[in-house]
């Protein structure tokens, strides 16, 4: 990862006239993957926040590295049918990432639909779990030592994009690698010992200058 890093700083000075920074804000679409499902509680998605600058370093005429740091919204559901209970966990990350762009395709002069493959690092700054319960609300936040809930997350975004003149509009479906519950001792993760794994759609919208 640093040699990574260093690589990119080189070639950002090398490359400075082709580099571009920029914004992008969206949602993401964000649940929890349990291997092995439970069978008692329906795991469903959750509408999170996702916004942050990016630098793109434009390497050819079709691929780029693209530099991001980013605040998104991660978490999940659980609806309990059978007692009318619904429980939802929210956590809020820094991530970095670095997307490899490639144009897959010119539509128009202004207009290219692109490629992009993103690994990513995060960490989690804090955390809300909740439950409604006939029509009352609860929350409280998590402590992550105390919970043995890993904050590092990690793993790799693969999506689609468009770019027009210096806007552009991008779908990315997230996959973690990170097992958030290694100690099995989270009383949200109801499979106890079981792993369980951060997965997100996001939805953005960005701006280069």
């Amino acid at each position: 990862m640093k040699k990574l890093i260093l690589l990119i700083v080189a070639v950002s000075f090398l490359s400075e006239a082709h580099a571009q920074f920029g914004v992008r804000m969206g949602t993401n679409i964000a649940t929890l993957h349990y291997p092995e499902e439970p069978f008692y509680l329906e795991i469903k998605s959750i509408i999170g926040f996702n916004i942050g600058a990016l630098y793109e370093m434009q390497l050819s005429d079709n691929f780029s590295l693209q530099g991001e740091l980013h605040f998104i919204q991660k978490g999940a559901k659980e609806v309990d049918p059978d007692f009318d209970e619904e429980y939802w966990l929210r956590l809020n990350y820094i991530d970095f990432a670095i997307m490899s762009k490639y144009v897959l395709l010119n539509i128009e002069e202004s207009i290219r639909l692109y490629l992009g493959v993103t690994p990513y690092l995060g960490y989690a700054l804090s955390a809300k779990i909740g439950e409604e319960y006939e029509g009352r609300t609860f929350t409280d936040s998590i402590d992550f030592e105390e919970e043995n809930v890993k904050r590092l997350d990690f793993g790799i975004g693969f999506g689609l994009g468009l770019t027009r003149n210096n806007w552009f509009l991008d779908v990315r479906y997230n996959i973690g690698f990170q097992d958030l519950d290694e100690s099995g001792e989270f009383d949200f993760f109801p499979l106890f010992g079981q792993s369980v794994y951060n997965r997100g759609i996001l939805i953005g919208i960005g701006y280069q200058f």
